[in-house]
């Protein structure tokens, strides 16, 4: 069945076997200001595996602003779907010009409004992470100050210790509190999301780091006189505390602080917006 030119009445999920995922196909665009369009492909969870890329984000405002248009399966109906202005920014930026892409984003692969499909993805979520190509994680539009921290911290790698260029030393000073801020470093799920996978991928506006080069560069500023002054506040120790159980997970050092109630009592400083998630993000 060909694509229709005008989408169709809205998109009814169907109910996925057991151990299933849906992914979906983006479809590439030359043109940024085209609308967004994709399929949804249905897999194991062996099957898909390394075969996706795995979206965090922060899902911001729930109001759905934005539509995508979305189809069963390639070459099938084409149906509107409403999304938020968030997920809008996040699909437009991981959308490739030439090719299709295969990506993992939560409020699209799980259907949202039935309680029955989350309580049977979300216990999964820790093996769609493990078992994704990379993990993408949209920090945000950024700005120019916070896109400069992110390619900083990537340049402090590259240079012997205490050789750094003093304007990125100055830099760092002034513009790494507001990024430590950004609302995505305090989320609840990326205790999972981080740790879970060792090919993540930080990007903010047009910056891309990889978490192993983002933590060795916060390694070297929390080396520095300057991190006493800023080490205090509610997103540096956030993204401390992530960054100790990321370097603990891949260590074959003593893992007790990963347990459960160990990892509940360092919770204190994330944010979820559904209590019950709290145990979902950290269990795994």
């Amino acid at each position: 069945m060909s694509i229709s030119n005008t989408p169709q009445n809205t998109y009814v999920y169907s109910r996925l076997p057991q151990r299933h995922i849906r992914l979906i196909r983006l479809q590439p665009s030359l043109d940024n200001d085209t609308p967004l369009r994709f399929s949804f492909w249905i897999s194991s969870l062996n099957e898909a595996r390394g075969e996706y890329d795995a979206v965090s984000y922060t899902w911001g405002s729930l109001d759905l602003t934005h539509e995508i248009f979305c189809a069963e399966s390639l070459g099938e109906d084409e149906y509107a779907m409403a999304i938020t202005e968030n997920l809008f920014k996040v699909l437009k930026r991981f959308r490739h010009r030439l090719d299709e892409r295969v990506l993992w984003a939560d409020a699209l692969c799980i259907n949202q409004k039935d309680n029955e499909d989350k309580a049977q993805q979300i216990p999964m979520m820790d093996h769609i992470y493990r078992g994704a190509r990379h993990v993408v994680a949209w920090l945000g539009d950024g700005g120019t100050d916070v896109e400069m921290v992110l390619r900083t911290l990537g340049r402090l790698t590259e240079v012997p210790k205490g050789r750094a260029e003093h304007e990125d030393i100055t830099y760092i000073e002034r513009a790494l509190p507001l990024f430590l801020n950004l609302p995505w470093f305090r989320r609840m799920w990326i205790i999972q999301e981080a740790v879970l996978n060792m090919d993540m991928v930080l990007v903010c506006g047009s910056a891309e780091l990889s978490m192993v080069k983002f933590v060795s560069g916060l390694d070297i500023v929390r080396s520095m006189e300057y991190w006493s002054s800023i080490g205090l506040v509610p997103g540096a120790i956030a993204v401390v505390n992530t960054i100790k159980i990321w370097k603990q997970y891949r260590s074959e050092a003593d893992t007790t602080d990963l347990k459960i109630v160990n990892l509940v009592n360092q919770a204190t400083w994330y944010e979820c917006g559904d209590d019950r998630d709290r145990i979902y993000a950290l269990y795994s």
